[in-house]
Order: C-alpha cells, then structure tokens, then sequence
C-alpha cells in the first residue's frame, strides 16, 4: 500500500473511533472499553435495562451463573438449598427490580432462579474480609471527601473475565455506576451522580434472615435514590433488612460520612463527627522519618505500572501508644469500617469491637498519621494489611467532589495491579487522569 493511501485509511480510522466515541457518550445504551475497564451503559425502564444488560453481556452471564452457582451448589440437593432460600429473599426485592432480573435472564438465557441466586450469593456465603474509610474536612489537605473501599472474596475466577463498570441511567432514580460482574445487577462499591457513594463490609449480630433486602441490593437502593448521605442513612433504617453488616455511606455535598450498622433487628448509626469540629485535646506525637532510601509508603500504579502518586513523609502526626489508638476514629471527619460491630450490640462480646482486627488498626494508624494532609495520592486502601492478599478482587478509591474514582479489579490481588481512573458523568463514564 503507498504511504499516502495508508495515511488515508489510518485517518478514516481515527474517524470512524471518533464518532464512536460520541455516540457511546451521547445515545443510548452501550459497552466500550474505557482506560483498560470494561464499561456498560443501560437507560431506561427496568425491563429495558435487563434485557440491555443481556444483550451486552449475555455471554459473561451465562458463564458467571455457571461458574458461580455450579461452584456454590454443584450437586442436586446443596442446590435445591439455594433455591429455596433464594425463593424466600427474592419476595424481599422490589417490584422493579425483578422486572430487570426477569428481563436479564429471558435475554441472557439463563435460569431466572438461578440469576437471583447469583445476585443473593454473598448474603448466603458470608466472609470477614472487607474494608472501607471515608476521611475529610480537618482529616483532608482540601477538605474534599476522599473514600476507599476493598472487596476480598472467593470468585470462582469470573472477576478475571466478567469484571465490569455498569453505569446505570435509569427512567426512576439517579444516575449511578456499580463495580460489579456481568449478570450481578447490584455490585459492592457503587456511587451517584449527586456523588453519594455505598459499600458493604459484612458482620455477625444477633439476628440474620432471608426475610429482608440483601446487603448488595440495599447499596444498590441507597446509590438510585438518595442524594445525600443522611437520605442513604434512612433507606437502611426503614427498609427491612436481611444479613449483618456494616454500611459505609458517605460523599454528598456538602460531604458526610456514616458507617450503618445493622443486623435484620436492629439498627447502629456511627457518624463521622463533622469535617470542622473541633480537634479533641489529645497530645501529637512527632512521627520517626522512613528508613534512608525506603519510600515511606505505597502508592497509585499508573497504566505502565509505575509508582506515579506516592505517599509524602507527614510531619505533623496524631499517635497515642502502640497499644492504643482508635481514637483515630474519633476525630474530625473520619469514618471507617471493617468487619466488626462498634455499636451495634455491645452488650455482647461476640457483637462488640474487636480489637484485634489489624485492617481497622492500620487504617487509624495510616489516618492518623497522615491526618490534616490526606490527599488523593495517598492510596491507604492498597496498603498490604488492609486489602486482603489474593482474595482482593476490586481495590477502589473514590472522589465524590468531582465524581472520579480509581480502580483496579480484574485480578488478584487487584491491589498490586495498575488503578485506572474514570470520572462518572451525566452521559457516560469517562477516562480521567490525575486529579
């Protein structure tokens, strides 16, 4: 081929990528790669986005039930069990919601109960992994609100061909993504376009039940319709819940944070005290430099997997002794969540705060540390010790003020992998570098 001819089909292909471009940004319902994410978008009714979801996507679905329901209940009777409990929560969902589900299998071709199921998975299969924080005003060198989330789970290696962005633009509610997999219409770590922001971390109370909305479908109530923090707060206080769990809820504007509590019976609301309090009278302990020539923490990995955002050396630290320092907790616009009930049911030991839990421990101490400079470089949930070594399936910062959020899901550990940053717009999710 000559060179000009080349060059003339290399623009008609730079062109044609462009117009692509603008149509995903500006139509209707699409799948397209963004900074190496796969992204979904599904508009409109709740039967209209199920059946887009398994025209998109029907592929990955068929192969998410399979692997996951087939690892999770083989054999006939283990998934009679499933079915039957999947039965009972599935009259706990809303009317809305089970038209998608109906319309996402008939399109997809698989077993409506089967679907559900898939959703349900992780009330049934419970694990003590995750974490979440939410840090801002005094804690933030801005003020901004800065969140991070891990999800550690088992996968029956899907995440690796079914991990996706879906961004929702429904006819009732608000605009939303959801870090999810192909045929899991809820997902783990989700946010707004009013830039309110939910994720699960799973706990043990006195009370779990199937009657009740499962944890990952109330992330996905709270990100359709609350446009602030302390309107997600009252979706988990009245509506009927299901399984223990401790709730982040933050974002909103102006910022907020709030770790929910709860159990089927009852319900814990620990707020982050408000980003301009006043600082408590504790006394600063000066924190030792790092070692000559090791970096003093972990940060971002860039699409090259360089270490581009790493942390600064803090010089002006909040630290009581070594054995003693959840106070962290209390301070000014701070909220984190693991594992463990801090509230809820203290009068019991196996329901209380247990002290030992060393992801809750490092994120106070990374926090306290850092606290009046966090910024977005600054990247605690990838620390080891925090996410969860192989089992860390998504590991995910969030920038509720402008609407970012850096990624990284796909592999395990996805910690150790390169973030991507997206922006959520009213049209679409976007790539976004920096910031």
């Amino acid at each position: 081929m000559a060179p000009r001819r080349l060059h003339l089909v290399c623009l008609a292909v730079l062109l044609i990528g462009a117009v692509a471009h603008a149509q995903w940004e500006q139509d209707g319902p699409a799948r397209y790669h963004c900074n190496g994410l796969l992204v979904v978008r599904l508009m409109g009714t709740p039967a209209q986005m199920g059946k887009q979801h398994g025209q998109l996507l029907g592929g990955q679905v068929r192969r998410v039930v399979e692997d996951v329901i087939g690892g999770e209940a083989g054999d006939p009777a283990s998934h009679a069990r499933l079915i039957a409990g999947t039965k009972r929560m599935e009259r706990q969902l809303p009317p809305d919601l089970r038209e998608e589900l109906h319309a996402l299998a008939e399109e997809a071709r698989v077993d409506y109960w089967d679907l559900v199921a898939l959703q349900l998975f992780g009330d049934v299969w419970r694990a003590s992994q995750c974490s979440s924080f939410a840090v801002y005003g005094r804690a933030t060198a801005t003020g901004e609100l800065i969140a991070g989330r891990n999800f550690d789970f088992w996968d029956h290696g899907v995440s690796e061909y079914a991990a996706v962005v879906l961004h929702y633009v429904p006819e009732t509610g608000l605009p939303f993504f959801t870090l999810t997999w192909a045929g899991i219409i809820n997902g783990w770590t989700a946010m707004n376009i009013k830039g309110v922001l939910a994720a699960n971390n799973t706990s043990w109370g006195r009370s779990d039940s199937l009657d009740g909305l499962s944890t990952c479908f109330m992330i996905r109530k709270i990100v359709q319709h609350a446009s602030t923090v302390a309107e997600g707060v009252k979706i988990v206080e009245t509506t009927p819940r299901a399984c223990g769990t401790n709730m982040l809820v933050a974002g909103g504007n102006p910022p907020a944070a709030a770790v929910v509590e709860y159990d089927h019976e009852s319900v814990a609301v620990r707020w982050a005290k408000p980003g301009d309090a006043p600082m408590p009278e504790l006394p600063a302990k000066p924190q030792a430099p790092p070692a000559a020539g090791q970096p003093p923490t972990i940060g971002l990995r860039d699409g090259a997997g360089g270490d581009d955002f790493t942390f600064g050396n803090a010089g002006n630290t909040w630290v009581t002794p070594e054995d003693d320092y959840e106070y962290v907790s209390g301070l000014p616009g701070v909220a984190i969540a693991t594992n463990h009930f801090r509230a809820l049911h203290q009068d019991e030991p196996q329901g209380g705060w247990v002290s030992w839990c060393g992801r809750y421990r490092k994120l106070e101490r990374l926090i306290g540390e850092n606290y009046g400079q966090i910024d977005r470089s600054m990247n605690f949930i990838g620390q080891p010790g925090v996410a969860m070594g192989g089992i860390n399936l998504q590991s995910v910062l969030l920038f509720p003020s402008d609407l970012t959020f850096r990624v990284s899901m796909g592999r395990a550990p996805a910690y150790e992998y390169p973030f991507r940053t997206l922006r959520l717009t009213p049209t679409a999710v976007v790539a976004a570098e920096g910031g």
